[in-house]
């Protein structure tokens, strides 16, 4: 803050507005600021702002506060968009900047903005103007009353704070917006062109891109459905395949859908289509990544095929995130049927698409059982390919936010450090830690229940959808009738008693870090030897077993027998070597060179491929033989192996090596 001098902040009667959004930098990827890049768009189409209002460059990289607070200097109006992500920092900054400019308008925006503000503006009395919903028009409002009348409580869809007497008015939401193409494209219309500009050479774009607004759906978990659950409204085709050459022409790394259900609309595979050929014809984007609508059909196929084929797929994702109808019904969901979801498995298998589930831990009315029970449920309907799970957070816009739901279902959640996956310390000297609420006990799962299902869901996502044993699993499945959880229970239950073993002493420090959850230090994981980012718990297991692959095979291999002969099983024995070598012979290592032909007197890869792409495939006994393709990996470069393996692999499924028949006899 040294240097700032409250020296007049609008020359020429001009009125200096500093619009901020902060986001954390991946390495060299950056986010487009868009959200005050929109409000900015909007207000600068008129006349009577351009003559009146100067904006300053927009600031979108998180720093220290002090730093941030230097770069803002003296204005009239600042202008914060808060999420989740950046809340605690923006909210930090307020407060600076209300210290050391106490003329200034601190105006809060964004998702993090609570529809109710009960005491909000007594925890932040810095704060004079919070926006709720869309806020293109309002802040427009703001900033022609802040150049008349001042007249601040009079405008639809914010809350205005006094600072002088206290009140505080809360007016009526504005209606959406129904023609969205009434604001200004800030791709096409030059907002960014300075920060871009500006940046270093090597930075890479990675920007959010709407083509509706709107969310039919009211899941109470989500503050997106909640908070609008009503019509889609929709920009126009012409701004939108602009925008998609804008994309291609500014060498656009990677896209963000920021539409609630892409693939809603028949709409939508055109719109793929463009960015397909635009990459084709320009190099870029590279990547784009959609949350798909919420029940995925054939459409959502068709425009998962083009992204596929054009190599700029970030996975497609068939989300549930519980299949307990008790569940489903306290949530406000429904799922896809099982039987279309069952399909859609077997089509993207065989067109070689990765796609994933996504699962949530913590939801109201889930049990334990019903947890485990859903996940053998989509395995046995054929989804082998990923398991996200995520805690359920609490959002303050969300009907879950509501005290009496939280009551009404017992919910207790903890404020936990948000756990950014793949994310490095912070280089600067931001030392602000942003929170997120999230659930670890309800009505209808304790808090030792909660810690079992973290448990299972660990071991399923490390062994099964890491591939670790996910062909055993396959098998003893479908050819001994052994549930998936059976099989991954014995495994826990292996860890546990024994615990200097590796399954149990891996066991023991993911049993730590939930310890850790629970005292609120949070998810963060690192294993130095491999790099310096942080690894969600599944990841940092594999990584760490990755050492010693062999070793935890010779234990499996023991485990197994004892798991087969508990159950009466009695299993060919040259059957149940060829099951270990081909699984063990499949997962990536790092320390491994060339190709493996894996002679093999069953058809094993045979038999489970086609149970996994759901046909009734027998299996043959003879002379087989499978060549394991390597995959090229840096040979001892564990930095490059956990990177483009696990970080950049993983939903492309490049912790298993590709195998190709080679010939039967």
């Amino acid at each position: 803050m040294n240097g700032i001098v409250a020296t007049q902040a609008h020359p020429n009667d001009r009125i200096s507005v500093q619009l901020v959004q902060l986001n954390s930098v991946y390495g060299k990827k950056i986010y487009v600021p868009y959200s005050v890049g929109m409000l900015k768009s909007y207000s600068e189409q008129y006349k009577e702002i351009r003559d009146r209002v100067e904006f300053r460059p927009l600031l979108y990289r998180r720093d220290s506060v002090e730093s941030i607070v230097e770069q803002i200097g003296v204005v009239d109006i600042l202008g914060l968009s808060g999420y989740v992500w950046n809340w605690r920092l923006s909210i930090a900054i307020a407060k600076e900047i209300r210290r050391c400019n106490p003329d200034c308008l601190i105006v809060v925006g964004g998702p993090h903005v609570p529809d109710q503000l009960s005491g909000f503006f007594d925890k932040y009395p810095f704060i004079d103007i919070a926006c709720h919903g869309e806020s293109e028009i309002t802040f427009y409002e703001v900033l022609k009353a802040h150049k008349s009348d001042r007249r601040y409580k009079d405008i639809l869809g914010l809350s205005y704070h006094d600072r002088i007497t206290g009140e505080v008015t809360q007016n009526p939401k504005r209606l959406r917006i129904r023609d969205l193409d009434s604001i200004p494209s800030p791709y096409l219309n030059g907002t960014f062109d300075h920060l871009i500009e500006n940046a270093d050479n090597d930075a890479e774009w990675m920007v959010v891109w709407e083509t509706n607004r709107g969310c039919p759906f009211s899941c109470t978990f989500c503050d997106w459905g909640s908070a609008i659950a009503s019509k889609v409204n929709k920009f126009g085709m012409d701004r939108l395949y602009q925008e998609i050459e804008w994309f291609g022409r500014g060498k656009m790394t990677w896209i963000f859908g920021g539409d609630a259900n892409f693939g809603i609309l028949r709409r939508d595979k055109e719109l793929v289509e463009a960015l397909a050929r635009t990459k084709r014809e320009m190099g870029y984007p590279l990547e784009f990544r959609v949350c798909f609508t919420k029940n995925s059909d054939v459409k959502v196929f068709d425009i998962a095929k083009v992204l596929h084929d054009s190599n700029m797929s970030k996975g497609i994702s068939l989300s549930m995130q519980s299949l307990n109808p008790a569940t489903l019904q306290k949530i406000k969901r429904k799922n896809i049927k099982l039987d279309t979801f069952h399909q859609l498995q077997s089509r993207y298998l065989e067109e070689g698409m990765t796609n994933y589930t996504e699962l949530i831990i913590g939801l109201p009315g889930e049990t334990y059982q019903s947890f485990v029970d859903g996940i053998d449920t989509l395995l046995d309907n054929g989804q082998h390919n990923q398991i996200n799970i995520y805690n359920c957070a609490v959002m303050p816009n969300a009907e879950m936010g509501d005290p009496e739901y939280q009551k009404a279902h017992k919910i207790q959640a903890i404020e936990l450090p948000i756990f950014q996956p793949h994310s490095a310390p912070h280089e600067t000297q931001d030392t602000i830690v942003e929170y997120e609420p999230i659930i670890i006990s309800t009505a209808t799962m304790s808090l030792d229940d909660w810690r079992r299902i973290y448990h299972f869901a660990w071991a399923v996502q490390c062994f099964h959808f890491l591939g670790i044993f996910q062909y055993v699993a396959i098998f003893l499945r479908n050819w001994h009738d052994i549930k998936y959880s059976t099989f991954y229970k014995a495994i826990l239950r292996y860890g546990k008693e024994n615990p200097d073993s590796l399954i149990g002493q891996e066991m023991q420090v993911f049993g730590d870090v939930l310890e850790n959850v629970v005292a609120g230090i949070g998810f963060s994981q690192y294993v130095p030897q491999f790099s310096d980012i942080t690894w969600p718990p599944e990841e940092a297991s594999w990584l760490r077993f990755s050492e010693n692959m062999d070793g935890l095979y010779a234990e499996f291999e023991r485990v197994l027998e004892k798991f087969l002969e508990a159950r009466g099983i009695v299993s060919d024995e040259l059957l149940l070597d060829d099951l270990l070598l081909y699984q063990k012979s499949t997962v990536v290592r790092y320390d491994r060179s060339g190709d493996v032909v894996l002679e093999l007197d069953y058809d094993l890869p045979g038999y489970i491929r086609g149970v996994m792409v759901g046909k009734d495939v027998p299996l043959e006994r003879g002379c087989f033989a499978y060549r394991v393709v390597d995959n090229g990996m840096l040979i001892g470069d564990k930095r490059k192996f956990a990177h483009e393996v696990l970080w950049y692999g993983r939903k492309g499924g490049r912790f298993l090596y590709n195998t190709y028949r080679e010939r039967n006899d």
